[in-house]
């Protein structure tokens, strides 16, 4: 899995890319926590287009990112999620802890 991270207003916007599964959480969480050294966020943006796939342990560093931004008073917002990983969300019902927007746009109206 590749991450991507960019800033849009007082967000941090990732982009994941591939599959998001055990072997790629270390790394996630280190560009995770470098990109928090450089820029003092508490929101996140996760777009999800390109993401492939994920596993538990994909879903757990989500909810990690999660609460990380709750210890910032932040939030977490996913974008763009494919169907059968919203289907994932919502058999697990994390999709009340991290909620799912179409765009962006709606993604950062619901951080205000």
């Amino acid at each position: 899995m590749k991450c991507f991270f960019d800033e849009i207003d007082q967000a941090c916007l990732m982009m994941l890319k591939g599959e998001f599964t055990s072997d790629h959480v270390d790394n996630f969480r280190r560009g995770v926590l470098s990109h928090l050294d450089e820029n003092k966020v508490a929101d996140f943006i996760v777009d999800c287009s390109e993401l492939e796939y994920v596993d538990s342990q994909g879903l757990e560093s989500l909810l990690w990112l999660n609460e990380l931004a709750a210890e910032r008073l932040g939030q977490v917002r996913l974008v763009s999620v494919p169907d059968q990983i919203k289907t994932v969300l919502n058999m697990t019902r994390l999709n009340s802890q991290l909620p799912a927007h179409d765009n962006v746009r709606g993604a950062m109206a619901s951080l205000m």
